[in-house]
């Protein structure tokens, strides 16, 4: 786990991706822990305010990227709430795909999580420097963007074979692809895993 910080890159842009349950929050967690231990600042958007009990400490919640300082790790869950593909004239989306050119000047670690990379702006996807992918679902295979179809085709061969899929990523780095076991961070619960149940919508989309 504290391998993934050196992994990924520190600074770094990176995207989650994987069906529903396949570990893609945990994922999230395991980054902005691994990225505490190294000294970075962490921040996470997409957690309802409901729940920010829930983290740690050392991990700030947030609703936008305003206030986050230079040197630190942000994860963004369930990112196409933010950043959807349908609204990429909207504000945000136009922000975000400015903000990652920024990413390596303000030394950030940054991490978006999806079901699928047809569901935010494309803009986002293109500039991201590794793409994290959790276990696929059948569909995801077939209809994922054109541009990254491919990977999911080969991530999805390995998942198909392997005994325990929750507990492996596979990660797609400008040198390659690299399978990473990992393990739940300390502070994880149930309560994190369905962070939304229970919430109205409009609660959700706050």
């Amino acid at each position: 786990m504290s391998k993934l910080i050196e992994l990924l890159g520190a600074p770094s842009a990176n995207i989650v991706i994987g069906k529903r349950g396949s570990g893609k929050t945990a994922f999230l967690m395991s980054v902005l822990e691994a990225a505490h231990n190294r000294g970075l600042k962490c921040y996470l958007l997409g957690l309802p305010k409901s729940k920010w009990s829930l983290l740690p400490d050392y991990i700030t919640p947030v609703r936008n990227f305003d206030s986050i300082p230079d040197n630190a790790a942000v994860a963004c869950d369930e990112s196409y709430i933010f950043i959807y593909a349908r609204e990429h004239a909207k504000y945000f989306n136009r922000f975000v795909a400015k903000l990652l050119g920024t990413t390596r000047q303000k030394n950030w670690v940054l991490v978006f999580a999806t079901h699928q990379c047809r569901k935010i702006d494309v803009g986002v996807v293109m500039d991201v420097d590794n793409i994290i992918i959790r276990q696929p679902s059948w569909l995801h295979v077939k209809y994922e963007r054109q541009e990254i179809r491919r990977l999911i085709e080969q991530a999805a061969k390995f998942f198909n074979k392997c005994k325990e899929p929750v507990k492996h990523a596979y990660i797609y780095t400008e040198k390659g692809p690299v399978v990473v076991k990992l393990s739940l961070p300390s502070f994880w619960s149930s309560e994190l895993s369905n962070a939304f149940s229970g919430l109205s919508l409009d609660e959700m989309m706050k």
